[in-house]
């Protein structure tokens, strides 16, 4: 409801904790993680109806500190959106190391006729 107030469309949010897959439309969310797993982090895309009918795919958990979305813009063109929410500085060295890592990979991973959003 907050979105809709300020007309907004798409939004990146970070440190949400929802179930599972699904859409904010029945209160699961789109998360990283699964049943039963500690979840210590979150991001997820809250997206208005119109455009989710739109998406060639769901957006995709990549961890519980990255997502990914592809959302069609025209016939060819794409528009890729990154929802990350890196470790803070007291998380060990080797958290945040994975973690770069890990978004390296996603980024190496999007044709470059794309636009790209890293929020």
């Amino acid at each position: 409801m907050e979105l809709a107030k300020y007309n907004i469309d798409i939004a990146a949010l970070c440190e949400t904790r929802f179930l599972e897959s699904g859409s904010l439309n029945d209160l699961d969310g789109w998360s990283g993680k699964h049943k039963g797993e500690r979840r210590e982090a979150g991001v997820g895309f809250p997206i208005q109806m119109d455009i989710v009918t739109k998406l060639t795919k769901s957006p995709r958990p990549v961890s519980d500190r990255i997502m990914t979305m592809r959302l069609p813009l025209s016939k060819d063109n794409f528009a890729t959106i990154i929802s990350v929410y890196a470790p803070t500085m007291f998380h060990p060295d080797e958290n945040k190391e994975a973690f770069y890592n890990r978004l390296a990979s996603v980024l190496s991973g999007i044709p470059r006729t794309n636009k790209l959003l890293l929020i």
